[in-house]
């Protein structure tokens, strides 16, 4: 490069290093390394399945390892593309559309794949791979719930997009990514959405299986605030303390 770069500004005329190539390195054999059955097993035993993303990683990591399917193929997989029968396939999507059912190597897969995905195949006509997350509200000690007096005073549109936005976390949990949310530190993340120019935030956590925590609302021209984002995890540890005193399910407090 250097050469060159000295003939494109005239220095020298030709480069003399124009003919020189580097040695060829070409292999004929190689073996793509692949886990032993001890490796395999231990791996997937020390994933924690108390949690959604345990359980998510756990079958994902094991329809890689049972079925050397590509990661792209893996991720593209719904609930109906694990067929039941008296010999259990999975239907990859490969690129350019969904190829073939594969046979995994190993019939312990099916032990592995998370529970929640069974159940979730049994609901007819659901294509969601993985189940809703519960998401509640946080509560404060009088009873007071931060995001629900937040939502009162919003306009009906800028309201009505903060519930879609809930709706959402519900649906995706930990898969929901930006422009809907975004992590922001220490465990805090939030929902985004705009309405007349404005900017919505709504703050949420993750706590254990359980829930999408959201502990408050605000509205912003940059970036959150740092004191926000502070009372947001002063939130996050009095629930984590006690999460039934600060749980506030709107499904119970129906009319």
């Amino acid at each position: 490069m250097l050469f060159d770069w000295l003939v494109v500004g005239q220095v020298v005329p030709t480069n003399p290093a124009h003919s020189v190539r580097g040695p060829k390195h070409v292999v004929k054999r190689g073996k793509t390394p692949a886990l032993t059955r001890e490796e395999t097993r231990k791996l997937l035993d020390s994933i924690d399945t108390d949690t959604i993303p345990g359980l998510r990683d756990r079958g994902l990591i094991g329809v890689l390892v049972y079925s050397f399917a590509r990661i792209g193929a893996a991720l593209a997989m719904k609930v109906e593309d694990y067929p039941e029968g008296k010999r259990w396939k999975l239907r990859l999507h490969e690129k350019g559309g969904s190829g073939p059912c594969r046979k995994p190597r190993c019939s312990s897969l099916w032990t592995r794949l998370p529970a929640s995905l069974w159940q979730a195949r049994e609901r007819p006509g659901d294509r969601v791979p993985v189940p809703r997350t519960q998401v509640v509200f946080y509560r404060e000690e009088d009873g007071t719930v931060p995001l629900l007096v937040w939502l009162d005073t919003l306009p009906t549109k800028a309201h009505d997009k903060c519930r879609v936005r809930i709706e959402r976390l519900k649906e995706q949990g930990h898969e929901l990514r930006r422009p809907e949310a975004d992590y922001l530190r220490d465990g805090i993340y939030e929902l985004r959405t705009k309405h007349a120019g404005v900017n919505y935030r709504m703050l949420y956590f993750f706590h254990r299986n359980v829930a999408a925590v959201v502990s408050q609302g605000l509205t912003k021209e940059q970036a959150v605030p740092p004191v926000e984002i502070d009372r947001a995890i002063e939130r996050k540890r009095r629930f984590e303390r006690s999460p039934n005193r600060h749980t506030y399910r709107e499904e119970s407090h129906a009319d």
